[in-house]
């Protein structure tokens, strides 16, 4: 069931990952229309998700970030791989993940 949490996370983090780039013109000022568009509709939902348990929402702010940001890194016959191994992952994700144990500490 989807709680509306991967989104809130995701525009968040996209709102933050807009700071590292210098965007010039008329990019700069649609990314700027959607950040503050994206700010005043998430800031409510994102804080009472801070709220809940600031460790998961950092945590799941901090590993969505550097996985999107190793995934950037990629060359494209990497991707593709990498795409693969994903896919993978999801058509079998009970068995591969009934034995790692998850812990919930905070990321720097």
């Amino acid at each position: 069931m989807k709680t509306g949490l991967e989104l809130i996370f995701t525009l968040q983090l996209a709102v933050e990952i807009m700071d590292e780039y210098n965007l010039k013109g008329l990019e700069k000022r649609h990314a700027n229309m959607l950040r503050k568009t994206l700010e005043k509709n998430l800031e409510s939902s994102y804080d009472k998700a801070f709220d809940l348990n600031p460790t998961i929402a950092i945590n799941a702010m901090n590993l969505k970030q550097r996985m999107i940001s190793q995934i950037a890194t990629l060359k494209e016959a990497e991707a593709i791989a990498f795409s693969e191994y994903v896919n993978n992952f999801f058509e079998d994700k009970k068995k591969i993940t009934k034995d790692i144990k998850i812990t919930i500490k905070q990321i720097d």
